[in-house]
């Protein structure tokens, strides 16, 4: 799967392995998500990425599950002054059962 991004004025196609993220790409993707906040939410292992070496070094890798689970986390810590460790596992809970999850582009509607 190719993923096409405009640089240079030219169009650069970067190879993509599944939905696959890295760390940059998580705090775009989050709104008011900083990279200390979510390197502190891997290290205290609220978010656990797949590992990747490359070279030597290693790297995180993000699904589409950690993206969602930082999502809901996020709006939870952020608009709601939810404590950290209540919000992961609330949005956890979530996640788990698909009945509770709702859109937030439904909630924010609201």
């Amino acid at each position: 799967m190719y993923k096409s991004k405009l640089g240079n004025n030219k169009q650069i196609f970067i190879k993509t392995y599944g939905l696959q993220m890295t760390t940059g790409e998580i705090v775009e993707k989050v709104p008011g998500l900083t990279l200390d906040k979510l390197t502190y939410y891997v290290r205290a292992g609220y978010v656990v990425p797949k590992r990747v070496k490359r070279k030597t070094l290693l790297f995180n890798d993000f699904s589409e599950h950690d993206l969602l689970l930082v999502q809901h986390a996020w709006h939870y810590i952020s608009r709601q002054n939810m404590r950290v460790r209540a919000a992961f596992d609330l949005a956890n809970k979530e996640l788990a059962d698909a009945q509770l999850r709702i859109p937030f582009h439904e909630q924010e509607n609201k």
